[in-house]
């Protein structure tokens, strides 16, 4: 399986090349929008956004998510 980092997956969920300014611009885009995350559930070049609760609903052992510890220790904390 192909693994691909956050930053690329926004650029590639936006159509833009990834390169730093991009990956930049994109991070702070989605870290600006509350309960939201990137993440794949099965193919990580078919990335998506989902709501953080709905993340939490899905079984984690399917769930792989490019922040995923983050994601986990936000919801137990």
């Amino acid at each position: 399986m192909v693994m691909i980092t956050r930053e690329q997956a926004l650029c590639m969920i936006h159509c833009a090349p990834y390169n730093n300014e991009n990956a930049k611009k994109y991070a702070e885009m989605v870290d600006n929008l509350e309960n939201l995350e990137i993440c794949y559930i099965d193919d990580p070049m078919e990335s998506k956004f989902l709501n953080v609760c709905e993340l939490a609903s899905l079984s984690v052992t399917k769930v792989i998510d490019f922040v995923l510890l983050t994601m986990l220790k936000q919801l137990t904390s």
